[in-house]
């Protein structure tokens, strides 16, 4: 894996977290603050990031860094114009229902591309090679352990566009996640419906 440069590092904490302070950058980098603020203030002239009024429950607003539309689009979005044009045609020609099926075929080679990875692995190791494999898809994977299983964040969808409008491609997620691990996946938090991150609770199965 790639060296990540402070000035990505920065942008996938911008991504991760919504909105972040200068003091907090400085210790999630663990660098001083002068160098953050040469940072972000080359990302401002790029127009990658904003300054802007995070209000709060309690107390005065948080005045926090946070990605501009810009910003958001350095990270994959999978060809979602085209997608989308020949998402529409197909609903055209084959109605809702051949849709499904071809979100279904697309899942089926999905999980066919990748089990050979899953062989010979307890739930432990599927786990990992998933996120591996999530991780090169530029969902910007995050694992939890806890007890009876894990908790899997998608900080990322590289379908996102696609999504909005289809919500086949969360469906489609959720299987290929199940049938990979072998494991009950139940998705909690949708990038989709607004949450920050999507995210999923892993169990084993009886």
């Amino acid at each position: 894996m790639k060296k990540l440069t402070t000035r990505y590092k920065i942008l996938i904490l911008l991504r991760k977290q919504g909105g972040m302070a200068v003091d907090e950058l400085c210790k999630a980098l663990k660098i001083g603050a002068t160098a953050v603020r040469q940072h972000m203030a080359n990302l401002l002239n790029d127009g990658l990031v904003e300054f802007k009024e995070l209000k709060q429950e309690v107390g005065r607003p948080r005045f926090v860094y946070a990605l501009t539309e810009e910003g958001h689009d350095l990270f994959p979005k999978s060809y979602h114009a085209l997608a989308d044009s020949m998402l529409e045609a197909l609903k055209a020609l084959y109605g809702e229902a051949g849709l499904d099926r071809i979100f279904q075929q697309i899942a089926q080679k999905l999980i066919s591309q990748n089990l050979g990875k899953m062989e010979g692995k307890d739930l432990h190791g599927r786990v990992r090679e998933v996120v591996k494999i999530l991780d090169e898809q530029g969902f910007l994977p995050e694992l939890e352990q806890r007890a009876g299983g894990y908790t899997l964040r998608e900080y990322n969808c590289p379908s996102h566009r696609i999504a909005v409008k289809y919500p086949h491609v969360c469906e489609m997620v959720l299987r290929v996640l199940s049938e990979l691990l072998g494991a009950d996946v139940t998705r909690t938090h949708c990038i989709r419906s607004g949450d920050p991150y999507s995210a999923y609770t892993i169990t084993p199965r009886p």
